[in-house]
C-alpha cells in the first residue's frame, strides 16, 4: 500500500500532465495575456455566451426571476487577488479521510497546481480554490464563515467556476451565488465529473466470477434500502447468484463478482462506480432522480461499457429491464462492452479528470472541449435549505 505523501506525489504528477495538455490545447489559440485588453474581453465574452446558459437553466436561479447581465469585470486580476486573500483560510484545512483513504482528493489537487496558472488561461473564467469537502466535513461555522467571506467579494453577473465533491455540493453557498459553476463530483452543481478515491489496480480478465451481481458497501444509505432489496429479488428470479457484504473484503469480492452494483448514495454518485471501472469489473449504476455519471450522451456515456438503472419515489422503476439485461446478455455482447470499459478506464483517473477539466477550459461545452457536459439536477433542501 502507497503511503499518504507517495499517493500525494504521484496525485501531482497526474495534475502536472494535465496542465501540460492546457498548454498544448492552448497552441491552436493565439496567445492573449493581459486580462484587461480588449482582445482578452472578446474571448471572455465567447466563454461566458457558452457557460450562462447552463448557468441559468440550474435551480439555483428558478426563483430569482431576474436577466443577468453578464460582464467580465474590468479589473478581473485584483479582483481574482482579492479572491484569492480571503478565501487563504479555507485552502489550509485538514484533509478528511473516508473508508481509509485519506487524499489527495480533487479538491485539494485542483488548489496544488492549478493556482500556479495565470488567470488568462481560465479563459474569462475566475476560478475559486477553497477546500469545500474538507470544510463540509468539519460543519458548522467554518463553512458559515466562507460564505460570509464570498458574500463580501463575488459580483452576481461575473462567472466563477469551482471544483466540488461532496454530496451536497457548494450548499448554501451555491444557492447565494448562483454564478459559481460547479464541476460537481458528487452530485449538486452544473457539470458532472467523475468521483474518484484513489486509484486501484485494473484486474486480470476472469473466465468465471463467483457472483454475478453483488454490491458491496453500506447498503443503508438512502435510496439503497429502496433499491438493493429489489435487486436482490429479481436476481432470485432469474437465477442470478447475488451477494450483498460490507467490510474488508469489498476488494476481492468487487473482483470476483461480473456486474458490481454501484449505488448512489447520500450523493448522487458513488465511489463504487469509478473503482469498478479502474478494476475492469462492468459497474451498474444505480440512481432516483437524475443520474450523476459524467459523460452522458457522448460515445464514452455509462451505457457503453456497463449499465444504467432507475428506481425513483415517484414511480419510474427500470431495475427489471437491468436485471433481464444482465441475465440475456451474450459473450460477444459482454465482451464487447468489456473492451470499451478498458478504452475509457483512464477517464476515471486522477489524471483523466484533470485532463477533461482542461480542455473543458480551452472549450466550454463547444466540439473542443473534451465530454464533460452541463447538467441540471432538482433542487435538494437537504442539499440548501
Amino acid at each position: 500500500t502507497m503511503s499518504r505523501a507517495t499517493l500525494f506525489a504521484f496525485a501531482i504528477a497526474c495534475i502536472l500532465a494535465a496542465l501540460f495538455s492546457i498548454e498544448g490545447a492552448q497552441e491552436v489559440h493565439e496567445e492573449v495575456t493581459d486580462v484587461s485588453s480588449p482582445e482578452f474581453k472578446k474571448i471572455a465574452s465567447e466563454t461566458y455566451k457558452k457557460i450562462a446558459p447552463c448557468l441559468e437553466k440550474a435551480w439555483m436561479y428558478a426563483d430569482k426571476n431576474i436577466k443577468i447581465d453578464w460582464k467580465f469585470p474590468d479589473d478581473a486580476q485584483a479582483h481574482f487577488e482579492h479572491i484569492l486573500d480571503v478565501t487563504d483560510p479555507f485552502r489550509h484545512v485538514s484533509v478528511h479521510e473516508y473508508a481509509g483513504y485519506e487524499g489527495p482528493w480533487i479538491e485539494n489537487m485542483f488548489i496544488s497546481k492549478y493556482m500556479s496558472i495565470p488567470l488568462y488561461k481560465f479563459r474569462g473564467v475566475i476560478p475559486i480554490y477553497v477546500q469545500w469537502i474538507d470544510s463540509q466535513i468539519l460543519r458548522g461555522r467554518l463553512f458559515n464563515n466562507i460564505l460570509n467571506e464570498l458574500n463580501k467579494v463575488l459580483r452576481p453577473n461575473v462567472i466563477y467556476m469551482a471544483i466540488s465533491q461532496g454530496d451536497v455540493g457548494l450548499g448554501m453557498i451555491g444557492r447565494a451565488h448562483p454564478n459559481i459553476l460547479a464541476l460537481s463530483a458528487g452530485g449538486y452543481g452544473h457539470v458532472v465529473i467523475p468521483l474518484v478515491k484513489g486509484e486501484l489496480e485494473i484486474q486480470p480478465h476472469r473466465e468465471e466470477f463467483d457472483n454475478d451481481v453483488a454490491f458491496f458497501g453500506n447498503p443503508r444509505q438512502p435510496p439503497r434500502p429502496n433499491m438493493l432489496p429489489e435487486m436482490e429479488q429479481l436476481a432470485q428470479k432469474l437465477s442470478l447468484k447475488f451477494k450483498l457484504a460490507q467490510g474488508a473484503n469489498w476488494l476481492a469480492d468487487m473482483n470476483a463478482t461480473k456486474f458490481n452494483l454501484a449505488p448512489r448514495g447520500y450523493g448522487r454518485s458513488s465511489f463504487r462506480f469509478a473503482e469498478a471501472i479502474q478494476m475492469g469489473r462492468m459497474p451498474v449504476f444505480l440512481y432516483d432522480d437524475v443520474p450523476w455519471i459524467p459523460f452522458q450522451n457522448t460515445n464514452i456515456s455509462a451505457t457503453t461499457f456497463g449499465l444504467v438503472g432507475q428506481r425513483s419515489e415517484s414511480g419510474q422503476n427500470t431495475l427489471a429491464d437491468v436485471m433481464h439485461s444482465i441475465k440475456n446478455m451474450t459473450e460477444v455482447e459482454y465482451r464487447a462492452k468489456l473492451k470499451q470499459l478498458h478504452a475509457v478506464r483512464s477517464h476515471y483517473t486522477y489524471r483523466g479528470v484533470f485532463r477533461q477539466i482542461a480542455m473543458f477550459l480551452q472549450d466550454p461545452f463547444g466540439p473542443d472541449g473534451g465530454h464533460l457536459q452541463c447538467a441540471s439536477h432538482p433542487r435538494s433542501e437537504r442539499c440548501c435549505g
